[in-house]
């Protein structure tokens, strides 16, 4: 859980790494060798891990919040490629709306696929968590996409970006509450069982 939970952040770091592919030096060259060997590595783990321990029927791997069948790893191995195409998108796209609308788009994704495949879940508590913080930052999305058609001025505020400010916020603070919330929820559990 430790890598699917981190993949999207491994995966922004390495592409803004492979941003700037002009070696200056060894050690710039080494960075460069390093980000393509990180970038690979989660890649094909992001994909194919949790289908790996699947297959290889590794009981010490339990997944906390998940029923221990085929659905439920091809589900985390969908949501964590979802993860590391957001990262990409994060760290290689420079166009803000594009950006925001790839990052729209995953996020949609893996809101329709958590609900696709809610009966993996154990518990509808965890589920329910997960799918209001997924369907949060499909809002923030678009919220996002909202601003950059508003077209900020830096030097005059205006009623509508104050508002749509202030509903980014509560967005923003509800995702924060809900990952807690979430993690809170899985975490006497795990240590009890």
């Amino acid at each position: 859980m430790t890598l699917g939970d981190n993949v999207q952040y491994l995966t922004f770091r390495a592409f803004q790494q492979l941003r700037f592919l002009v070696p200056k030096g060894k050690l710039d060259l080494l960075s460069i060798v390093l980000s393509i060997l990180v970038m690979f590595l989660v890649f094909v783990s992001s994909s194919s891990l949790y289908l790996l321990l699947w297959a290889l029927r590794i009981r010490k791997f339990e997944i906390e919040n998940h029923k221990r069948n085929l659905e439920s790893f091809v589900f985390l191995s969908l949501t964590t490629v979802g993860r590391l195409f957001n990262g990409f998108a994060h760290a290689y796209l420079d166009d803000p709306l594009l950006q925001s609308s790839s990052i729209l788009f995953f996020n949609v994704f893996l809101f329709l696929t958590t609900t696709y495949y809610h009966f993996t879940f154990k518990a509808k508590r965890s589920f329910c968590l997960y799918l209001s913080a997924l369907l949060t930052k499909v809002f923030i999305s678009i919220a996002l996409i909202v601003e950059i058609y508003i077209h900020i001025d830096p030097f005059e505020l205006r009623v509508e970006e104050l508002l749509l400010s202030n509903v980014i916020n509560v967005l923003a603070y509800t995702l924060m509450g809900l990952t807690i919330l979430h993690y809170l929820s899985l975490a006497p559990w795990s240590y009890l069982s």
